[in-house]
């Protein structure tokens, strides 16, 4: 579903989004998560996460992404210190194609309450100036996975983005902290 987006939203609130991840942050946690799965399984699921990732570095229309990221991804250690410090950088040094922002820790809960992981993928037009496919929801939970596709549902969760958006950090000010987090893992 992916490939055939144009533009992905996506926040979480918990890590960094696997479009994002360094191997070494991916693997980490994919040990954690799937303990008791195969190595070969480990491994095909690091393979479409690569793969994934050149959707961002296509050189003909590469997705576009805005993602927010809570401040305290940056300070929750995955790997270590070191590791942290790459992964850190890496969603840093993106093409422009990919919109960073943080949401400080003082901004609270903008919306009210707390919102689960989720990405909004949004199709673009056809040749005709249509949408190709309606705007379709993903929403991360530890107790499953959903996707929502009624237009009430896409509202909301594009109405959140907003308002987390809106006292969120520039994407400027959130990749130099990104850096700036990045050098404190490894002074």
């Amino acid at each position: 579903m992916e490939a055939a987006a144009e533009q992905l939203t996506v926040y979480r609130p918990d890590i960094v989004s696997s479009l994002f991840q360094t191997n070494e942050y991916a693997e980490v946690l994919d040990r954690i998560y799937f303990r008791d799965d195969s190595a070969d399984e480990r491994n095909h699921r690091m393979d479409v996460r690569r793969k994934r990732l050149n959707l961002i570095n296509r050189t003909m229309s590469p997705l576009r992404v805005d993602l927010i990221l809570n401040e305290g991804v940056l300070r929750r250690v995955v790997g270590g210190t070191r590791s942290m410090s790459r992964q850190l950088k890496h969603p840093a040094d993106m093409p422009s194609n990919v919109s960073i922002r943080v949401l400080p820790d003082h901004a609270g809960y903008p919306i009210g309450k707390a919102v689960d992981a989720f990405t909004l993928l949004d199709f673009g037009p056809d040749s005709a100036g249509r949408a190709q496919e309606p705007p379709v929801v993903y929403v991360e939970s530890f107790a499953g996975n959903m996707h929502l596709e009624t237009p009430r549902s896409v509202r909301a969760y594009r109405d959140a983005f907003r308002v987390i958006q809106r006292v969120a950090l520039e994407p400027v000010e959130s990749r130099r902290l990104l850096r700036r987090v990045a050098k404190e893992y490894v002074p």
